[in-house]
């Protein structure tokens, strides 16, 4: 049957060219398909002599055979590549039945490969042999089965948690703790408790999500027990699995036990309403489908998806309601790329039109086992009598893409549930720690150690005293204990137990509160939400990080610019039309009859692979049976990796049921599709200036081209890779003449000129001046040409490219060698220039950041010239700046290179002006301007370097590369590929062991944003794929700014500030216990009641910290923005490493222990009773009034500290203090039974010796603190002390206090 452009969708193969039936060597079907590593998306074919496009360039008739490349079932790591070239031995072969014609599509003759699958159209008994796996997908980490163990071994891995059960257990030994056993599970249940609750809600919200997923309801083809339809050949022997519809002759001849069981639920449920009227609308017969929900799909099934709605399962396309059997659909949920990709109809099935052609066919497909790769798959499908035609990626639909722009699909399910490419490509985003995070570990190992030593030296102390004073212990009765030995062991878990708060068992439960309740302030800061996207936070345990980062690794396109691109100019007839300077210079000169314009124009028009899409391609949807499917598949979230790991979802999408049918042909508005924004931008400029595209079918493109409605048959796509850099379309055109249209990189394409093109070497010179003007400008650049092929010529190179496509030997080189046959000795059309805008803010803050300290790399793929420009218009680069150039052929120039800026400009600090490399000039100085100032010099150096110099010096001379680039402000690396950048950021991360940041848009920054320490994505204009595979995604660049310097920095030091408390305050309340046991012989007795010391942790101080955590800002906002160098003042963790934390603990906490200890003794114990009636308090009483001592001086500690006093610090110190009282009534009851402390608390408050003694007490408690503030405010201020002290005179010269807000 002929497609409406005249071509059949499936003819003969040329003469020469075997055939499936053809015995010895493996038979191939003439491919011709794009060149590139990404070329499973594309075909193309022969037609007789002719060639024919389709979705990504070809016609679906013909298709590759499926051979070649394999995937790894994982990805294989951030920085390997992961395809390979495998060859297939091949056996002479006799004539086939269609099942064995199948298994020969795909293997070429070979047995196959472990794990493939022989799949029967809607054949339910058929496809039990292969016992496939449910569509079921579960993301949860939990069932009920391992619910329990599982959520405790995931609490118990946390060595505090671990510590805290074993110091449990220990308390039950009898006569070892010297505490109730209550008294530290508690603790420890409330801790653990909240972590497995907090472990089973985030599950269960998993589960609800996988719910929501597994139940959307999808329409399928009625199941049958035996398939569908007719034989698969009549003829064909009775032991041919496809040769016969009854489910006894396919069991017997695959092998099956069908006697043991049945398949439940043929028919499924009935239709909505809805889906009856889509059917309907669609001339297809509801009758004959069915409704299931999405876990119940199996293999085999034949799903009907219409327009908007996700495909619930990995399918083989069957039927396509649009012409040519084409379908588009959207992979941005995969892969993040916004472009529309063009999938077809495989040449078996090209025939069939609906679910009644379908009811009364058999079919099946021979696939591949399943494997990980989105852009791979290789299978072949047989339907009715015909023979087999393999299939690859262009015919395979993957779960979680959109139908687009195509009314309904058939598809064939080949993988289901957790063997689809989304779920194979499920892990979690790789494991970060913030520096905190890591040397906390470190210090909570060392005081680990610290109290191991303690316990011993103690229990040693207490058993040597107890074997020196034993005899003198008559008193002790049977409780006497003679052995000193036996002492030191019994001592060994009783110090454990009585010392146990030296860890605070509440600072991880604290940091995370802390952690999420930071992100919340991130997440609700409208300041950075824009393009309707807010700040997502996804690392909280990187937040404090952010306050700490040094180095700054961007991407240039689409995140400091805008990916918004703008057709601005170009380079026709030797002269430049710029419509920025007069917006109607090209419609002029098109008008006017150039015609170097208007053939520009036209092949703006034609050289792309965009597509039109209807502006009214989606209607608001309508409250049917499809809306809650796109929601419920919505719900399903996991993280997903394609060349590194990259978070994907089944992201909502939004959903059209069927409706009205839009204008179609050239009466309809369109909205054009594209991978890449410079091919919309032109398409879209082509429209503005006479020649509009209008549809694109799978082999034909229909344009208005000037006025006339014109139709172009595209006979092949040569699409753009990376090494290539250019495009190419083969159309014929409505006269019948083939023309190649070519566009590319500059540096390409000017060599694939033909010497006529440019006659002289002015014209040439003009060009490339043109060129060179475009690039300083930041411009993007492309050079469009083109060639006419006689028939003769086309028909000979069509056959030599399809015989390349179908090389079983090093098939990449002879497919490029071959597309380059037809792009050479061309004519130029003309250059055009596309703008890309900086963003906006950009390059204020990037100076914000530069002043800041941090320096900014920025890694590109485009021109030095460009990114050098880029770099002065957004204050990367300045005049005043030294930028030194570094460009070199081998290891050893650039080698030399290195040497000679280091000694010119790093060892000498100035360098001479004019001064370059000896031996070829590797070593330019573009800008020789020094900074001058105040009788000093100040030299800022930049570098700019390219990809090839790039990868010299990091294979061999990374150190001395890193050596340069610490004197400099910026690096800007040029033509650099994903895996350079990732490259870079593991040099600067390694070397320098500085904390690193990436930022990029693109799935091309994945890599680097992965491998930094903190990942930015920015939800851009290629997609999601790096927001999703980022810690935290932003809307815009600007948004930066405020993310590191008053998020970040406030998260820095709330969490160094909560670490602090926490280990000061548990340090000063044990100490206390630990100079007790002085007085009472190391007996172990415990000072402060033991109840108290549970309940101090959780409870009483708990408040406190989580405030200060959540409120304290050291400056205002105001002050941080107007000094950004205050970013530096905490560079190094000086807020938290081993010395401050030695401050708090063995400085305040060990003087305020000694402090409370002894000022209570001297004044209760010694120096007389606590009452003017001569009464004593004994032991329980100094015993409690240590313990609230102790709370009043770190309540008063806290509150100094606090740079913010709000209602919810207030509370929490009046919250805290009240525990103290409430807690004694339940105390003293019999559920507790600690009956010593009854009436204490009224006699110890109404003692003025008490109240005195704590006046005293606390006052000299702070005087070491304010003695170390006096000296830092005095002799050594900081950069933060004298700005505070700026605040508060500003506040008293306003007359008033300020009002800080409650979070930033």
């Amino acid at each position: 049957m002929a497609t409406p452009g005249g071509v059949d969708p499936t003819p003969s193969p040329p003469e020469d060219f075997p055939t499936w039936h053809d015995r010895g060597e493996a038979a191939v079907v003439p491919v011709v398909l794009p060149t590139g590593g990404d070329s499973d998306r594309s075909r193309s074919s022969l037609d007789g002599g002719s060639m024919s496009g389709s979705g990504s360039g070809l016609l679906s008739a013909m298709r590759r055979t499926t051979s070649g490349n394999t995937v790894p079932r994982r990805p294989s790591g951030l920085l390997r590549k992961s395809s390979s070239h495998i060859r297939l031995r091949t056996h002479p072969t006799i004539a086939r039945s269609p099942t064995a014609r199948l298994r020969h599509a795909v293997f070429r003759g070979n047995l196959p490969e472990d794990g493939s699958r022989l799949v029967l159209m809607n054949n339910v008994v058929g496809n039990r042999k292969g016992d496939y796996c449910s569509n079921e997908l579960r993301t949860t980490k939990y069932t009920w089965l391992n619910l329990i163990p599982k959520a405790l071994f995931e609490q118990f891995r946390r060595i505090a948690n671990f510590y805290f059960l074993f110091v449990a257990i220990i308390s039950y030994i009898p006569n070892v703790s010297p505490t109730n056993p209550a008294a530290n599970v508690v603790p420890l249940l409330v801790v653990v408790g909240f972590g497995f609750a907090r472990d089973v809600y985030e599950d269960l919200q998993r589960r609800r999500l996988d719910s929501r997923t597994n139940l959307a309801r999808f329409v399928i083809l009625k199941r049958t027990a035996a398939g569908t339809g007719a034989p698969f050949a009549a003829a064909a022997s009775s032991n041919d699995v496809l040769s016969t519809g009854s489910s006894a002759a396919v069991a017997a001849a695959m092998d099956m036990d069908v006697s043991s069981g049945h398949s439940p639920a043929l028919g499924g449920k009935p239709l909505s309403k809805d889906d009856a009227a889509a059917l309907e609308r669609g001339h297809l017969p509801p009758d004959a489908h069915a409704s299931v929900a999405s876990k119940k799909i199996a293999v085999g099934d034949v799903v009907w998806i219409q327009k908007g709605e996700t495909f619930p399962a990995d399918m083989v396309l069957l039927v396509s309601s649009a012409e040519g059997g084409v379908a588009f659909v959207s992979t941005a949920n995969l892969d993040g790329e916004s472009n529309l990709k063009r999938h077809v109809v495989a040449a078996s099935a090209s025939h069939l039109r609906g679910g009644e052609d379908l009811r009364h066919v058999a079919g099946g497909c021979h696939a591949q086992a399943p494997a990980a790769a989105f852009h791979s798959f290789r299978g072949s499908l047989a339907v009715g009598n015909g023979d087999p035609a393999p299939l690859d990626a262009a015919n395979l639909l993957l779960r979680g893409s959109v139908l687009r722009n195509t009314d309904w699909i058939y598809g064939l399910v080949v993988y289901t549930g957790p063997e689809s490419k989304i779920a194979l490509n499920m892990r979690n985003p790789p494991s970060k720690m913030g520096p905190i995070e890591v040397k906390l570990n470190w210090i909570v190992g060392f005081l680990f150690v610290f109290l191991a030593l303690v316990v011993i030296i103690t229990a040693v102390v207490s058993g040597t005293l107890q074997g020196v004073k034993s005899d003198g212990q008559w008193y002790m009765g049977s409780k006497r204990l003679v052995s000193g030995v036996r002492t030191t062991f019994i001592g060994l878990g009783t110090f454990l137990v009585l010392f146990s708060t030296w860890i605070p068992i509440s600072l991880f439960v604290t940091l995370e509160f802390v952690r999420v309740i930071q992100a919340s302030f991130m997440q609700s800061d409208l300041l950075m939400t824009t393009r309707g996207h807010p700040i997502a936070a996804k690392a909280t345990n990187l937040n404090e990080m952010l306050g700490n980062i040094e180095h700054v690794l961007s991407d240039k396109t689409g995140t400091l610019t805008e990916n918004e691109m703008n057709y601005v100019a170009c380079s026709a007839g030797n002269r430049i039309i710029d419509i920025r300077g007069e917006a109607a210079a090209m419609d002029n000169a098109v008008a006017n009859g150039d015609e170097h314009a208007r053939s520009l124009v036209v092949a703006m028009a034609l050289c792309h692979a965009v597509v039109p899409e209807p502006v009214a391609d989606e209607p608001p949807p309508t409250k049917d049976s499809s809306v809650s499917k796109r929601k419920m598949l919505s719900g399903f979230s996991k993280d997903v990796t394609s060349e590194g790991a990259s978070s994907v979802s089944d992201v909502e999408s939004p959903l059209s049921p069927a409706g009205p049918e839009p204008p179609s042909g050239a009466d309809r508005v369109v909205e054009y599709q594209g991978q890449s924004p410079d091919e919309v931008a032109l398409v879209t400029s082509a429209r503005s200036f006479g020649v509009e595209l209008l549809e694109r079918s799978l082999d034909m493109l229909t344009v208005r081209e000037f006025g006339t409605v014109k139709q172009y048959t595209m006979l092949g796509e040569l699409e753009f890779d990376s090494d290539r850099k250019r495009m190419s379309m083969l159309l014929r055109d409505p006269e019948g003449n083939v023309k190649v249209i070519c566009k590319g990189a500059d540096t390409v394409m000017l060599p694939l000129l033909a010497p006529s093109t440019l006659p002289s070497d002015e014209n040439h010179a003009a060009l490339q001046e043109h060129i060179d003007v475009f690039a300083k400008e930041g411009l993007r650049t492309l050079v469009f040409a083109e060639k006419v092929l006689s028939p003769d010529e086309y028909e000979a190179w069509a056959r030599q490219f399809a015989a390349a496509r179908n090389s079983l030997e090093d098939r990449d080189s002879l497919v490029e060698a071959a597309a380059a046959l037809v792009e050479t000795n061309m004519t130029l059309i003309a250059c055009t220039a596309v703008e890309d805008r900086l963003g906006t803010d950009v390059p204020e803050t990037i100076a914000f950041l530069r002043a800041a300290g941090v320096r900014l790399w920025v890694l590109t793929g485009d021109k030095r010239e460009t990114a050098e420009n880029i770099g002065y218009s957004s204050n990367l680069l300045d005049t005043d700046m030294t930028v030194i150039h570094l460009k070199a052929d081998s290891p050893e120039e650039i080698q030399n290179a290195l040497q000679e800026a280091i000694q010119v400009y790093v060892k000498k600090g100035e360098g001479e002006e004019g001064s370059a490399t000896p031996g070829g000039g590797m070593l330019q100085r573009a800008r020789t301007r020094l900074r001058r100032g105040r009788g000093s010099k100040e030299v800022e150096l930049g570098i700019i370097i390219d990809g090839a110099t790039l990868g010299h010096a990091l294979e061999t001379h990374a150190e001395l590369l890193m050596e340069l680039s610490d004197a400099c402000k910026t690096v800007i690396c040029c033509r650099v590929t994903p895996l350079q950048k990732a490259l870079v950021v593991r040099m600067v991360r390694e070397l320098r062991k500085a904390n690193t940041l990436a930022i990029g848009d693109g799935g091309n920054d994945v890599s680097m944003i992965q491998e930094a320490h903190v990942g930015v994505g920015i939800y851009g204009k290629e997609g999601s794929q790096a927001a999703r595979a980022s810690d935290y995604a932003i809307s815009e660049f600007r948004h930066l700014q405020r993310l590191l310097t008053i998020h970040g920095r406030y998260s820095y030091v709330r969490t160094a500030g909560v670490i602090a408390l926490s280990l000061y305050k548990n340090a000063s309340f044990t100490l206390t216990q630990f100079l007790f046991q002085i007085w009472c012989f190391w007996s172990g007795t415990t000072f402060n009641d033991q109840w108290m010391v549970s309940t101090f942790n959780v409870l009483i101080t708990a408040w406190t910290p989580l405030f200060f955590g959540t409120f304290e800002r050291d400056l205002s906002e105001e002050t941080l923005r107007n000094h950004p160098e205050v970013y530096l003042s905490y560079r190094k963790n000086r807020l938290f490493n081993f010395w401050t934390v030695a401050e708090y603990v063995l400085g305040y906490g060990l003087w305020h222990a000694l402090c409370v200890y002894f000022g209570l003794y001297l004044s209760i114990g010694y120096l007389g009773a606590p009452y003017a009636n001569g009464q004593g308090g004994g032991f329980y009483f100094i015993g409690l009034a240590n313990t609230f001592t102790i709370i009043l001086v770190t309540f008063a500690k806290m509150t100094l500290m606090s740079h913010i006093i709000n209602w919810f610090v207030i509370f929490g110190l009046v919250f805290g203090i009240s525990t103290f009282f409430w807690l004694m009534p339940l105390l003293t009851s019999p559920i507790v039974g600690e009956y010593p402390l009854e009436g204490l608390v009224l006699q110890l408050f109404s003692s003025s010796a008490y109240w005195l003694t704590a006046v005293v007490v606390i006052a000299a408690c702070f005087l070491l603190d304010f003695s170390v503030l006096v000296i830092r405010q005095l002799v050594y201020p900081t950069l933060v002390s004298r700005l505070q002290q700026q605040e508060k005179r500003e506040e008293r010269k306003n007359g008033g206090t300020r009002l800080w807000p409650p979070c930033p």
